[in-house]
C-alpha cells in the first residue's frame, strides 16, 4: 500500500493544477479497484467500521448522489453535477481550494479511523451514521440552494 500511496502522491503533482497529465476512465476503475482490495485486506487487520471511516468520502458520495438519482426516477448512473467536489468548487471557483478541502476532509475522516479502530465497534458505528446524518444534511442544503 505504502508503494500505491507514493504513486498517487507522484500523480498528483502532475495533475495539480494545471494538469499535465489526465487520469481518464481507465485510470480511475483501476483507482477504485485498488481501494477495494486494499479494504478487503484491512479488515483482517482493523475493525471494518474505522474502514468505513477510511473511505467515508467516495462511500457517502456515491450513496448519496445515486439516492437523489433514484428519488428522481433517473438513471442511478447519470451524470450530473451533484457531487460533493463539485458543491466545494462552487463555493470558492477553485480547483485548488476544493482538493485541499476533500483532502484536509480525508485526513479527518482516517484520523477518526484510526481512532475508532481502538473503540467499541457499536460506538464506531454510530459515531459513523452521525457523520452520515450531518454530511447527507450539509449536502441536502447545498442541493436545495443549487435547486433554487
Amino acid at each position: 500500500s505504502s508503494i500505491y500511496i507514493s504513486a498517487l502522491l507522484a500523480f498528483m503533482i502532475f495533475n495539480w493544477n494545471p494538469a499535465t497529465v489526465f487520469m481518464g476512465d481507465s485510470g480511475s476503475l483501476t483507482l477504485g479497484i485498488l481501494i477495494v482490495i486494499l479494504t478487503m485486506r484491512a479488515v483482517q487487520y482493523i475493525t471494518p467500521v474505522s474502514v468505513l471511516f477510511i473511505i467515508a468520502i467516495p462511500l457517502l458520495d456515491t450513496f448519496i448522489v445515486m439516492t437523489r438519482r433514484l428519488q428522481r426516477h433517473q438513471s442511478p448512473f447519470r451524470a450530473d453535477k451533484n457531487h460533493l467536489h463539485h458543491f466545494l468548487f462552487n463555493v470558492k471557483g477553485d480547483i485548488k481550494y476544493t482538493v485541499i478541502i476533500l483532502i484536509m476532509m480525508q485526513i479527518v475522516f482516517s484520523i477518526i479511523g484510526y481512532q475508532v479502530s481502538h473503540s467499541d465497534d457499536l460506538i464506531s458505528l454510530i459515531l459513523f451514521a452521525l457523520l452520515f446524518y450531518i454530511y447527507l444534511n450539509l449536502f441536502d442544503q447545498r442541493l436545495k440552494r443549487r435547486i433554487k
